[in-house]
């Protein structure tokens, strides 16, 4: 017991160590302004995108409710009600890809600093392209999925006509959504951790950072928005602007356990070596 306390100890104490770097202390704010720039204009995209097709996104509006802390989804949802055409469609699409490639390439940046590798700029504009059209596609995938599933459920509901049965299907669904959502989040980051540095690392080393990285923004969610609804005083402070304030701070603390799930997959490499 004293051994394994001892390890647990000097495992905490390097990933502080590491922390500690004055490049790395600047990564998570660096990173959450961009993850949160380039997040509108993608939430627009996936607006028009949805609303040309005709696609029902109650499924993803009620996603983004319980992912986001408090009332901050008040801030988001109304950015899929949003109709255009024509060129603004391609500029949107170009911003959305350009300013989601900033938030890559700061990514790219942090796991080059945490791993130590050099950063090789054409290498790294080009990888982070490809990381955001990676990105986009699995979260527009996770709609598709998001849609059929809601689809296929009302299909059995309406052709089964067991009261006992349909009782049955929705339990089993609700109980079943979180440890989805759950797979899903731990392989998106497992493939951001995988992706980001410029160096080949061993796939099993990144699952204890992603793991962790999973459980605690799921914890920090819920903490954060049980915090800000029944003790913290924003409105006092900021008045209308408050629930934008809630959401940066929100974004720059999962920017900060994102680095720190990095730092853990850099010392697992290390052992795996």
């Amino acid at each position: 017991m004293h051994l394994f306390m001892k390890k647990c100890i000097n495992y905490i104490n390097e990933v502080l160590k590491i922390s500690r770097k004055p490049v790395v202390s600047v990564l998570p704010g660096h990173l959450s302004f961009f993850l949160l720039l380039s997040s509108i204009p993608i939430i627009v995209l996936i607006g028009i995108i949805t609303n040309f097709f005709s696609i029902s996104f109650s499924r993803l509006v009620d996603f983004i409710i319980l992912s986001l802390p408090a009332n901050t989804s008040d801030l988001v949802v109304p950015l899929f009600d949003t109709t255009t055409a024509g060129i603004s469609i391609v500029l949107l699409f170009i911003s959305a890809i350009f300013l989601a490639s900033r938030a890559t390439k700061a990514i790219i940046n942090t796991a080059n600093s945490i791993y130590e590798v050099q950063r090789k700029n054409v290498q790294d504009i080009v990888k982070s392209i490809f990381l955001t059209v990676i990105l986009l596609l699995l979260f527009i995938f996770l709609i598709i999925i998001l849609v059929l599933g809601e689809k296929i459920l009302y299909f059995i509901l309406n052709v089964s006509h067991n009261d006992f049965l349909n009782d049955n299907i929705i339990r089993i669904v609700s109980i079943l959504k979180w440890p989805i959502s759950f797979v899903i989040m731990f392989y998106v980051f497992k493939i951001i951790y995988l992706l980001s540095p410029n160096k080949k690392i061993n796939k099993k080393s990144v699952n204890k950072g992603s793991l962790f990285t999973t459980i605690v923004i799921l914890l920090l969610t819920f903490l954060y928005s049980f915090y800000v609804t029944n003790y913290a005083s924003y409105n006092d402070y900021y008045g209308g602007a408050s629930n934008l304030v809630i959401l940066m701070l929100w974004v720059y603390l999962v920017s900060k356990i994102f680095v720190y799930g990095m730092i853990i997959n850099s010392i697992e490499e290390k052992k795996k070596k």
